[in-house]
């Protein structure tokens, strides 16, 4: 009778792999495994759709001791590109970006001060994964008091109150990872000289979302460590990724603990418990003789007492005395911070009037005499006599607001080093006489000790006191030595066969995320990129022109469009092969800061409103200088816009 065959290269179950791996028992396995939270996480979930659905805000900003209200509104109902033009810089828009960031990660990103003190009212509502969400809050004494609602008002919605910041961002953590089907990213740090478990949460996935001159990489936000290619990982979607980061981090915890209690047991000088237990009952004989007993070690042992006092009161003023130290130097930090920020502000709008009253009388380039009329229309219009650009002119309202604010700071930076100063000062004085306090004490123990029975007693209760701690930390290391051999050899071996799946599994994900990337980019206007390898690491190689590229070599705005293409690619894998877990919110904020020439960028304006015809589910902002015209096919009503001269808000 014919066997049916075996399928070739099965993966056998996760738990049972880690048996075989780390050789011991199913029961053990399972138990560790349980109790350090490693799950078996063999295939990530679907993408979960976010999209903004309004953005209201609105405030009152001084300018020349001017207070004037103003107010945004903005009702957005579909996917596709929504525009946020000016014809001018400095009219909000990146403003309008930031408020959305604000009421999605719970804290803001990157708001000016100075806008961020002018808003009092915000109230922005978004679509996650079908259901309705509103984040509405007011700002008083900056801080943020209001409430997020998530789900259908008839249907008893999730309401969240909170009444500062760091609620605020706790309750969008705990909602939107939730909704979105993401969880927090574990990692580890060295922390106080031990490393310790945390987690990269929420707003470590926003990162993704913003595409701006302050994103230098392939994804979210540079801030430093291997937080980019965790990121990069979960949002591609890659099975056992998740499993993979809870072992590696529970392993690196253990591993630590395990070099810690070797360290404690080479500092029980070598002896065993048994010699350890056999000295401490030769102590306990000669404290019991009655002779060594006297009113000389009843003195003694109040002055110990009193010295423990001190010795503590001591140590507890040094530690104060070192956070003070730390405060002053932080506040005289930002004290020249804000004396910096005072002089940037002056020596920029100096040279901006030094520079605006320059009268050319001939062209540089030809010494072409430059007549009267161009000289006057340069008056007039604010058009240079010698190329006829626009001349930007800086609005004083502006500087004199930021100036002001600046040198408000300064004032409060100078108060707060000068307290501290006082503080640290006084500090010293009590440790001083802290010190002569004990200096004395030691002198009373020095002449106790010398009285025979006094000193006899004083060290035995001395020498027991240190064999009984010695005994108490050798139980307590010797207790879990074996447990602690074990789980680290289970959770180690369920690391390691994690971290190969996720590399098996890799290699077809990343050739068809990066074949994706390459697509897009050149749809995009990078029609010399042959290429694009997107690896696990976040590293980037790109076959451009025949030669091979690093992430450096690129220009902003390749840069620009290499990381829109990436987030479409995240964003829309899930549909195409699978996977991909990006919720297909992008935020594109002035590309054409990116250094790009104005044919690329508009190539690249009118390729982005094409592929949202290609990727119909996704929702992209474009905040830039320029007209609507600039955003040919996406209709009027999905721009705001500022004409010359005019804000948005």
């Amino acid at each position: 009778m014919n066997k049916t065959a075996a399928p070739k290269n099965k993966e056998v179950p996760f738990n049972k792999a880690v048996v075989a791996r780390s050789e011991r028992p199913t029961k053990l396995v399972n138990q560790v495994l349980s109790k350090y939270r490693i799950e078996a996480v063999g295939a990530a979930p679907t993408a979960r759709p976010l999209r903004v659905a309004k953005v209201s805000f609105a405030g009152k900003k001084t300018i020349h001791g001017e207070t004037s209200e103003f107010s945004f509104d903005w009702d957005i109902n579909g996917n596709g590109v929504w525009g946020i033009m000016a014809d001018e810089n400095l009219a909000g828009k990146s403003s309008i970006l930031q408020v959305i960031l604000w009421a999605l990660r719970g804290r803001p990103k990157s708001l000016t001060e100075t806008v961020e003190q002018w808003i009092e009212k915000v109230d922005v509502g978004f679509v996650v994964d079908g259901r309705p969400m509103q984040v509405k809050f007011d700002v008083v004494d900056e801080q943020p008091i209001g409430l997020i609602s998530f789900g259908e008002p008839s249907k008893s919605p999730i309401v969240k109150n909170f009444a500062d910041t760091d609620e605020f961002q706790d309750s969008m953590q705990e909602i939107m990872l939730s909704a979105l089907g993401l969880e927090p990213i574990p990692t580890s740090q060295v922390a106080g000289g031990r490393i310790v478990a945390y987690d990269d949460g929420w707003a470590a996935y926003t990162g993704a979302f913003l595409t701006d001159a302050d994103s230098d990489a392939i994804i979210g936000e540079q801030t430093g460590g291997d937080l980019i290619q965790r990121l990069l990982q979960v949002y591609i979607g890659i099975p056992w990724v998740k499993t993979f980061f809870q072992a590696r981090t529970q392993a690196r915890l253990l591993e630590a603990d395990t070099a810690s209690r070797r360290r404690k047991l080479a500092g029980l000088g070598g002896k065993s418990l048994e010699d350890l237990e056999a000295d401490l009952a030769k102590v306990k004989e000669k404290i019991a003789d009655e002779g060594a007993r006297s009113l000389a070690s009843q003195r003694l042992n109040d002055a110990r007492l009193e010295r423990d006092a001190l010795t503590k009161r001591i140590s507890e003023m040094n530690r104060s005395y070192g956070q003070a130290k730390d405060t002053v130097e932080l506040s005289h930090q930002s004290r020249v911070k804000a004396e910096q920020l005072v002089n940037a502000i002056k020596e920029e709008n100096a040279a901006s009037q030094f520079f605006g009253s320059l009268k050319p009388h001939s062209c540089p380039r030809c010494s072409s005499s430059i007549d009267e009329s161009q000289i006057k229309k340069e008056q007039t219009d604010h058009a240079c006599s010698v190329c006829s650009k626009p001349v930007e002119q800086p609005d004083p309202a502006e500087v004199t607001a930021q100036l002001r604010q600046a040198e408000e700071r300064l004032t409060l930076a100078r108060n707060t080093e000068k307290d501290a100063t006082k503080f640290v000062n006084k500090l010293e004085r009590n440790m001083a006489l802290a010190r002569d306090e004990l200096e004395v004490v030691g002198q009373t123990m020095n002449e106790l000790a010398a009285t025979g029975t006094a000193a006899d007693a004083g060290l035995l209760q001395t020498e027991k006191d240190r064999l009984q701690g010695m005994i108490e930390a050798a139980r307590a290391i010797f207790e879990s030595v074996d447990d602690n051999t074990d789980e680290l050899a289970i959770v180690k071996a369920a690391s390691d066969e994690a971290n190969q799946r996720v590399q098996t599994a890799a290699i077809s994900v990343m050739k068809e995320i990066s074949s994706e990337v390459t697509r897009i980019s050149q749809t995009l206007g990078m029609k010399d990129v042959e290429s694009v390898t997107l690896k696990r690491n976040a590293h980037v190689e790109i076959i451009k022109g025949g030669s091979l590229s690093k992430w450096k070599d690129l220009s902003p705005g390749e840069r620009l469009r290499l990381r829109i293409a990436t987030v479409i690619a995240l964003s829309r894998g899930s549909q195409k092969m699978g996977m991909g877990r990006h919720p297909g919110l992008l935020l594109i904020d002035s590309p054409g800061r990116e250094e790009m020439q104005p044919d690329d960028l508009k190539q690249t304006i009118n390729e982005l409103i094409g592929l949202t015809a290609e990727y119909p589910d996704t929702q992209m902002f474009i905040a830039m200088t320029g007209k609507p015209s600039d955003l040919s096919g996406v209709a009027s009503d999905r721009i705001v816009h500022a004409a010359k001269g005019q804000k948005l808000w």
